[in-house]
């Protein structure tokens, strides 16, 4: 077994390899907005199969912290994700 030290030592390494770095380093490039949404699908099934857990939680944080006011962003990102889909779809089929 492993000390306290190198237990934590050794999960946050893994965490900032398998979190961050490798991540950031598939999903960097031209490519990025592709990559988003092709991995929409399978994180929108997992919103699903955890939304019993989540939504609660993310209810109970609302009333205890407040809601987040700042809609425009995301309308902002779902304008861009609609706008290069249609940009591939054009050129693509």
């Amino acid at each position: 077994m492993v000390n306290e030290f190198e237990s934590v030592l050794i999960s946050v390494t893994i965490v900032l390899i398998f979190g961050e770095i490798i991540p950031q380093a598939l999903c960097c490039g031209p490519n990025q907005i592709d990559i988003a949404y092709i991995l929409s699908k399978p994180t929108k099934l997992l919103m699903y199969v955890t939304s019993p857990l989540s939504y609660p939680i993310a209810r109970s944080l609302d009333y205890i912290i407040g809601e987040h006011k700042n809609k425009l962003y995301f309308i902002f990102i779902q304008l861009l994700i609609q706008l290069r889909y249609n940009y591939l779809h054009i050129f693509i089929f």
